[in-house]
C-alpha cells in the first residue's frame, strides 16, 4: 500500500519535471538562437 501511493507521488512529480523541463529546454533554444542572431549581427 505503502509503495503504491510512493509510485503515485513519483509519477507526478515526474510529470512536473517533464513539463518544467519541455519548458526550460524551449527558453534555452529561444536564448541560443536569440544569441546567434545578435552575434551574427555584429560580425
Amino acid at each position: 500500500m505503502l509503495s503504491e501511493s510512493i509510485l503515485g507521488e513519483v509519477m507526478l512529480l515526474v510529470n512536473a519535471y517533464d513539463s518544467s523541463l519541455r519548458i526550460t529546454l524551449f527558453c534555452y533554444v529561444l536564448l541560443l538562437s536569440w544569441c546567434t542572431w545578435c552575434n551574427r549581427d555584429s560580425l
